[in-house]
């Protein structure tokens, strides 16, 4: 089992026994800490919460009452590519591919990842330094190429998935923030 495999393991684990109200209140928390860098956002892509990630629904509602434009990424699970989705409306979410929400058919259009301001990237661990380590997929690794070079890229966890480092790929793509729900990290 590689190291990767190993960190995985031990926080999807860890993550899977978290409660309802700890999940609910580090939401609220992490709401507070990544605010400040949407604040100039108009256009903001970020996941649904799946198997006990750090909740995103407050941030998505957040955004809904600001005036923002939401957007979700669409799996097609043959190919591993994400297409970034704007939502018309929160209420308008099916299960799709690995029981994740997602938009309905007839509920969103899809846009150009180069639209996007910001991108709000679930993980199973991160590092101060951009790195995450996701489920194995290589779904973000191939998104977050597709984005501008001016695109806020935050990383989005519990503050103990934040480990003192990760040994990056090549392929892996540096995030710019790492938000928890305990801070708000710069990695550049």
């Amino acid at each position: 089992m590689t190291d990767k495999q190993k960190i995985r393991q031990a926080m999807l684990q860890r993550r899977q026994a978290l409660s309802e109200a700890e999940r609910s209140r580090a939401g609220a928390q992490a709401l507070e800490q990544v605010k400040p860098l949407l604040a100039d956002c108009q256009r903001v892509m970020l996941y649904m919460p799946f198997r006990g990630e750090l909740d995103t629904l407050v941030v998505a509602k957040w955004l809904e009452e600001a005036g923002k434009e939401l957007v979700l990424p669409l799996t097609d699970k043959k190919t591993r590519i994400l297409t970034p989705a704007l939502v018309a409306s929160l209420t308008a979410l099916q299960p799709a591919a690995y029981g994740i929400l997602e938009p309905k058919p007839g509920h969103y259009q899809p846009v150009p990842p180069t639209s996007l301001d910001a991108v709000i990237v679930p993980g199973v661990a991160f590092d101060p330094f951009g790195y995450r380590i996701g489920y194995g997929g290589g779904y973000y690794d191939r998104f977050l190429p597709r984005l501008t070079s001016d695109c806020l890229t935050i990383g989005y966890g519990y503050e103990w998935q934040i480990v003192d480092r990760l040994q990056p790929d090549p392929w892996d793509q540096k995030l710019r923030y790492i938000v928890s729900d305990a801070a708000q990290r710069s990695t550049c």
